[in-house]
């Protein structure tokens, strides 16, 4: 980190430049070395708007996962503190979505408008001005005409709409955010009351087991592994067939004493305990899930709220090139009497050319890559 020294030291360098101007010369030099730069990094910026592109399909794609997801959370019918029913979350979210594929393509008109733009600044009207018998009244009015030409794109409207939309999926995420810890607080909660009763039906269970191997006991049968004749023919038929030997074994041990209705009775709720313990497993397993849902719905939301907002402001910036293409335009016009006298004129113009030569490159590589993508909202 730059100590209050450094930064002092280098600000009255640049204020002692300032002062003393510099020469035609020296500006020269200038744009010459930053026209290298920008034709050195031009793969790097390439590839950093490959990037975009890719962030942009990627977003696209994570709305409409998340509203997939949102469906599923409506679905659960959740309610608040008051046991009122919770707003439907879907619905709002498709509207977001809605709106972000509107400006996902308006950003690619944006950029197909001012690729042509800046194509006839670079590669018409520069050109012809650096030509050795280029005049000064030609130059100014194709410099005039350029930065007057009407410009199609509104980026104070498309930056108010990006920025309203960062706004609104962050304040959903939000409400998310605390909606998801609350409810996965109460459904934790229910999961481990499931886990007590489950612990407690096992215990009950065991018992009822024990009663069970006791009646084979009696009749002098085995109930388990091992088991031979018609015992064994019901146990093979898997987890079930437990239950399946009660019957038999009652009809042995009534054969003996007669029946009981208390032995009925708890043979029978042997039954329904395994019942209710696979009841309650099954609801673990639904609350879970639901847990799941919640907490991965939860992440991507904010993922999505983290990284749209930096994309928001690159693709808002589109609509802001053709005006700033404009402005530089114009600003030739305050040197554009000196360009076959004043090398560092020319050289600028080689710099602003460079510049929008390899944005234009860019805007075309977004364009193009978008082209063929389907945008997943459906209106």
């Amino acid at each position: 980190m730059a100590s209050d020294s450094d930064y002092d030291a280098a600000m009255k360098q640049i204020k002692d430049l300032q002062a003393r101007g510099t020469t035609p010369e020296e500006r020269s030099r200038a744009y010459q070395a930053m026209s290298a730069k920008i034709n050195a990094s031009s793969d790097d910026i390439m590839a950093q708007v490959k990037k975009l592109a890719e962030q942009t399909i990627t977003t696209d794609k994570t709305f409409q996962s998340i509203r997939q997801q949102l469906i599923i959370v409506d679905n659960n019918d959740y309610k608040d503190k008051n046991g009122l029913p919770i707003a439907k979350l879907a619905p709002t979210w498709k509207k977001y979505q809605d709106r972000y594929t509107d400006l996902l393509w308006g950003a690619r008109d944006a950029a197909i408008k001012t690729e042509a733009y800046l194509r006839d600044l670079v590669d018409v009207i520069f050109p012809v001005i650096l030509e050795n018998d280029s005049t000064y009244q030609d130059n100014v009015k194709d410099l005039t005409s350029f930065a007057e030409r009407r410009n199609p794109l509104t980026s104070t409207e498309a930056d108010d709409d990006f920025n309203k939309l960062k706004a609104d999926v962050t304040a959903f995420v939000e409400n998310f955010s605390h909606f998801a810890e609350d409810e996965g607080a109460k459904l934790s909660a229910e999961i481990i009351a499931l886990q007590n009763d489950i612990k407690t039906l096992q215990k009950e269970l065991t018992d009822l087991n024990n009663l069970v191997e006791q009646m084979g006991i009696a009749i002098g049968i085995t109930v388990g592994a091992g088991t031979g004749g018609i015992i064994a023919a019901v146990l093979v038929l898997g987890p079930a067939a437990g239950t399946a030997i009660i019957p038999i074994l009652v009809t042995g041990i009534a054969a003996i004493i007669g029946e009981t209705a208390q032995l009925i009775k708890a043979l029978t709720r042997k039954a329904t305990v395994e019942s209710d313990i696979s009841h309650k497993q099954q609801e673990i397993d639904h609350l879970s899930a639901q847990q799941k849902v919640l907490q991965e719905l939860k992440a991507k939301l904010e993922l999505c709220a983290d990284q749209g907002g930096d994309m928001f402001g690159r693709l808002a910036n589109f609509s802001d090139m053709w005006a700033n293409c404009a402005q530089d335009a114009k600003s030739l016009l305050d040197v554009i009497a000196d360009v076959h006298t004043d090398r560092s004129v020319e050289t600028r113009i080689m710099l602003l050319s460079d510049t929008y030569k390899t944005v234009a490159d860019a805007l075309a590589f977004y364009a193009t890559y978008l082209g063929n993508y389907e945008p997943s909202s459906d209106k």
